[in-house]
């Protein structure tokens, strides 16, 4: 059985999965930042990123916008229409 596409008003903008980010990989003192984040954000949905001082929240968003390297299986983003 095949699955429909996607309606264009309920199409994803960004999905994320695996994401993971390591500061100081295999050195000593080495730090998981982000371990196996996934997400999807459709068309028309409003999110926040929420968390307590140093839960990852700044270095989410920066592996998202490129600013720094990350490790993703996957992570795709489609503008809207």
């Amino acid at each position: 059985m095949t699955q429909a596409p996607a309606r264009a008003d309920t199409a994803d903008v960004l999905d994320v999965r695996n994401l993971r980010k390591v500061f100081d990989a295999g050195r000593p003192g080495e730090r998981v930042a982000i371990a196996d984040v996934g997400f999807t954000i459709r068309r028309g949905e409003f999110v926040c990123v929420v968390g307590p001082s140093g839960a990852g929240k700044t270095t989410l968003l920066r592996c998202l916008s490129g600013l720094t390297a990350r490790r993703a299986a996957r992570c795709g983003s489609r503008a809207p229409s």
